[in-house]
């Protein structure tokens, strides 16, 4: 689909029903995927996001850490 039909579409169908025909779309894909695959990949997705968190918090830690200066 073009710009210029999704932005035709948009304008004419209105914001609220392109965003129910995605989210439609969006539900038919997620049933079609396998629910093993779906396991492993929703457990790598959090895993990985555990992990970020973790070292963002940790750098954050060792950084206000050694910014302090006790008065």
């Amino acid at each position: 689909m073009s710009w210029a039909t999704r932005r035709r579409s948009f304008s004419d169908a209105g914001i609220s029903a392109a965003a129910v025909n995605w989210f439609a779309r969006l539900g038919t894909e997620l049933q079609a995927i396998n629910l093993g695959q779906f396991r492993i990949s929703a457990g790598v997705v959090l895993v990985v996001g555990g992990v970020v968190t973790g070292v963002l918090l940790y750098r954050n830690a060792v950084h206000r850490f050694q910014r302090y200066s006790p008065r």
